[in-house]
Protein backbone atom coordinates (compact mmCIF):
# COMPACT_ATOMS: atom_id res chain seq x y z
CA UNK A 1 0.00 0.00 0.00
CA UNK A 2 1.77 3.22 -1.04
CA UNK A 3 1.96 5.52 1.96
CA UNK A 4 2.03 9.58 1.49
CA UNK A 5 3.70 12.33 4.07
CA UNK A 6 3.03 15.42 4.38
CA UNK A 7 5.51 18.20 5.82
CA UNK A 8 3.15 19.60 8.30
CA UNK A 9 -0.72 19.19 9.14
CA UNK A 10 -1.72 22.76 6.64
CA UNK A 11 0.12 21.07 3.93
CA UNK A 12 -1.96 17.93 4.33
CA UNK A 13 -5.03 20.41 4.58
CA UNK A 14 -4.23 21.98 1.13
CA UNK A 15 -3.58 19.00 -0.16
CA UNK A 16 -6.98 17.69 0.16
CA UNK A 17 -8.73 21.17 -0.53
CA UNK A 18 -6.29 20.62 -4.01
CA UNK A 19 -8.09 16.98 -3.99
CA UNK A 20 -11.53 18.12 -3.89
CA UNK A 21 -11.10 20.90 -6.40
CA UNK A 22 -11.14 23.70 -4.03
CA UNK A 23 -10.51 26.64 -6.36
CA UNK A 24 -11.12 29.44 -3.26
CA UNK A 25 -10.64 29.32 0.58
CA UNK A 26 -11.65 32.03 2.20
CA UNK A 27 -11.11 33.21 6.05
CA UNK A 28 -9.19 35.27 8.51
CA UNK A 29 -6.62 32.45 9.72
CA UNK A 30 -4.90 33.43 13.31
CA UNK A 31 -1.26 33.54 14.03
CA UNK A 32 -0.91 30.16 12.72
CA UNK A 33 0.05 31.87 8.40
CA UNK A 34 1.56 28.36 7.39
CA UNK A 35 -1.86 27.27 5.61
CA UNK A 36 -1.31 30.59 3.37
CA UNK A 37 1.40 29.43 2.35
CA UNK A 38 0.96 25.97 1.49
CA UNK A 39 -2.15 27.39 -0.33
CA UNK A 40 0.25 29.61 -2.23
CA UNK A 41 1.74 26.74 -3.53
CA UNK A 42 -0.87 25.24 -5.09
CA UNK A 43 -3.35 26.55 -7.17
CA UNK A 44 -6.16 27.79 -4.64
CA UNK A 45 -6.86 31.17 -4.37
CA UNK A 46 -7.14 32.86 -0.70
CA UNK A 47 -9.78 35.46 -0.09
CA UNK A 48 -8.95 37.22 2.93
CA UNK A 49 -11.97 38.75 4.86
CA UNK A 50 -12.10 41.56 7.26
CA UNK A 51 -14.38 39.43 9.99
CA UNK A 52 -15.10 35.73 10.38
CA UNK A 53 -18.42 35.92 9.79
CA UNK A 54 -18.08 37.51 6.18
CA UNK A 55 -15.71 34.65 5.62
CA UNK A 56 -17.98 32.40 6.33
CA UNK A 57 -20.79 34.07 4.11
CA UNK A 58 -18.45 34.40 0.99
CA UNK A 59 -17.97 30.32 1.58
CA UNK A 60 -21.38 29.96 1.46
CA UNK A 61 -22.14 31.52 -1.70
CA UNK A 62 -19.22 30.30 -3.69
CA UNK A 63 -20.93 26.70 -2.81
CA UNK A 64 -24.01 27.42 -3.47
CA UNK A 65 -22.87 29.00 -6.77
CA UNK A 66 -20.43 26.40 -7.71
CA UNK A 67 -22.10 23.20 -6.92
CA UNK A 68 -19.20 21.93 -4.16
CA UNK A 69 -18.01 22.51 -0.96
CA UNK A 70 -17.11 26.16 0.33
CA UNK A 71 -14.29 26.26 2.65
CA UNK A 72 -13.38 28.44 5.63
CA UNK A 73 -9.97 28.91 7.82
CA UNK A 74 -10.72 30.33 11.16
CA UNK A 75 -8.42 31.41 14.16
CA UNK A 76 -9.78 30.22 17.47
CA UNK A 77 -12.12 31.34 20.27
CA UNK A 78 -13.59 34.65 19.79
CA UNK A 79 -12.93 33.92 16.03
CA UNK A 80 -15.16 31.02 16.05
CA UNK A 81 -18.06 32.50 17.78
CA UNK A 82 -17.68 35.64 15.15
CA UNK A 83 -18.19 32.97 12.85
CA UNK A 84 -21.30 31.41 14.09
CA UNK A 85 -24.08 33.72 12.22
CA UNK A 86 -22.39 32.85 8.82
CA UNK A 87 -22.36 29.12 9.91
CA UNK A 88 -26.30 29.38 10.88
CA UNK A 89 -26.76 30.94 7.18
CA UNK A 90 -24.52 27.78 5.85
CA UNK A 91 -27.09 25.71 7.62
CA UNK A 92 -30.37 27.51 6.57
CA UNK A 93 -29.29 27.53 2.85
CA UNK A 94 -28.26 23.79 3.23
CA UNK A 95 -24.87 24.75 1.89
CA UNK A 96 -21.94 22.42 2.23
CA UNK A 97 -19.37 24.43 3.92
CA UNK A 98 -16.28 22.80 5.41
CA UNK A 99 -14.88 25.23 8.29
CA UNK A 100 -11.32 24.86 9.80
CA UNK A 101 -10.66 26.24 13.15
CA UNK A 102 -7.57 26.38 15.13
CA UNK A 103 -7.93 24.44 18.89
CA UNK A 104 -5.80 25.34 21.71
CA UNK A 105 -2.68 22.79 22.19
CA UNK A 106 -3.82 19.54 24.04
CA UNK A 107 -1.82 20.49 26.90
CA UNK A 108 -3.20 23.66 27.71
CA UNK A 109 -7.16 22.76 27.55
CA UNK A 110 -8.59 23.80 30.37
CA UNK A 111 -6.29 26.01 31.47
CA UNK A 112 -7.75 29.26 30.50
CA UNK A 113 -4.96 29.61 27.94
CA UNK A 114 -5.09 32.75 25.84
CA UNK A 115 -8.89 32.88 23.66
CA UNK A 116 -9.49 29.32 24.83
CA UNK A 117 -13.08 28.09 24.58
CA UNK A 118 -15.01 25.05 24.36
CA UNK A 119 -15.65 25.51 20.85
CA UNK A 120 -16.93 22.40 19.62
CA UNK A 121 -20.14 22.47 22.27
CA UNK A 122 -20.19 26.49 21.01
CA UNK A 123 -20.31 24.82 17.21
CA UNK A 124 -22.36 21.62 17.42
CA UNK A 125 -25.96 23.00 17.68
CA UNK A 126 -25.19 24.66 14.26
CA UNK A 127 -23.36 21.98 11.89
CA UNK A 128 -23.72 18.15 10.75
CA UNK A 129 -20.36 17.06 12.52
CA UNK A 130 -17.97 18.46 14.37
CA UNK A 131 -14.64 17.14 15.43
CA UNK A 132 -11.15 18.52 16.78
CA UNK A 133 -8.14 16.71 15.63
CA UNK A 134 -5.21 16.88 18.48
CA UNK A 135 -3.00 13.77 16.86
CA UNK A 136 -1.86 14.41 13.47
CA UNK A 137 -2.37 10.40 12.46
CA UNK A 138 -6.19 11.28 12.51
CA UNK A 139 -6.02 14.23 10.49
CA UNK A 140 -6.76 12.40 7.28
CA UNK A 141 -9.47 10.69 7.65
CA UNK A 142 -11.30 13.55 9.50
CA UNK A 143 -10.35 15.55 6.71
CA UNK A 144 -12.30 13.07 4.27
CA UNK A 145 -15.15 12.50 6.97
CA UNK A 146 -15.63 16.11 7.05
CA UNK A 147 -15.78 16.63 3.40
CA UNK A 148 -18.27 13.32 2.62
CA UNK A 149 -20.62 14.63 5.33
CA UNK A 150 -21.03 18.53 3.96
CA UNK A 151 -21.82 17.39 0.12
CA UNK A 152 -24.37 13.96 1.38
CA UNK A 153 -27.79 13.94 3.33
CA UNK A 154 -28.95 17.45 3.09
CA UNK A 155 -25.46 19.23 2.08
CA UNK A 156 -24.49 21.58 5.16
CA UNK A 157 -21.66 22.94 6.84
CA UNK A 158 -19.22 20.71 8.81
CA UNK A 159 -16.42 21.59 11.29
CA UNK A 160 -12.97 20.61 11.88
CA UNK A 161 -10.99 22.08 14.75
CA UNK A 162 -7.10 21.53 14.82
CA UNK A 163 -5.02 21.50 18.13
CA UNK A 164 -2.36 23.94 18.12
CA UNK A 165 0.41 21.34 18.79
CA UNK A 166 0.09 19.06 15.40
CA UNK A 167 0.04 21.75 13.25
CA UNK A 168 3.53 21.91 12.37
CA UNK A 169 3.74 17.93 12.75
CA UNK A 170 4.25 15.45 9.90
CA UNK A 171 1.41 13.63 8.30
CA UNK A 172 0.92 10.42 6.78
CA UNK A 173 -2.00 8.52 4.91
CA UNK A 174 -2.15 5.42 3.50
CA UNK A 175 -3.32 5.59 -0.35
CA UNK A 176 -4.48 8.11 -2.54
CA UNK A 177 -7.85 10.76 -0.39
CA UNK A 178 -11.00 9.19 -1.44
CA UNK A 179 -13.70 11.43 -3.48
CA UNK A 180 -16.36 13.10 -1.67
CA UNK A 181 -18.71 13.22 -4.46
CA UNK A 182 -22.07 13.35 -3.14
CA UNK A 183 -23.83 10.03 -3.23
CA UNK A 184 -27.13 9.86 -4.61
CA UNK A 185 -29.31 6.44 -4.41
CA UNK A 186 -31.08 5.71 -7.73
CA UNK A 187 -35.16 4.71 -7.65
CA UNK A 188 -35.10 0.96 -8.18
CA UNK A 189 -35.45 0.27 -11.87
CA UNK A 190 -37.86 -2.94 -11.02
CA UNK A 191 -39.96 -0.71 -9.35
CA UNK A 192 -40.32 2.21 -11.72
CA UNK A 193 -40.99 0.01 -14.44
CA UNK A 194 -43.78 -1.85 -12.42
CA UNK A 195 -45.93 1.82 -11.82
Amino acid sequence: MTTYTHPTAWAAIADHLHHLGSEVVFGLPGDDMALLGELERSDTTVVLCRDQRNAVFMATGYALAAGRPGVCVIGKGPALTNALTGVLEARSAAAPLILIADGTRLDRLGTGAFQELDQLTAIRPYVKWAARVDHADRLPGALEKAAALAVNGTPGPVYLELAEQIAAEPVTRTGPWRPAAPQRPAPDQDALAAT
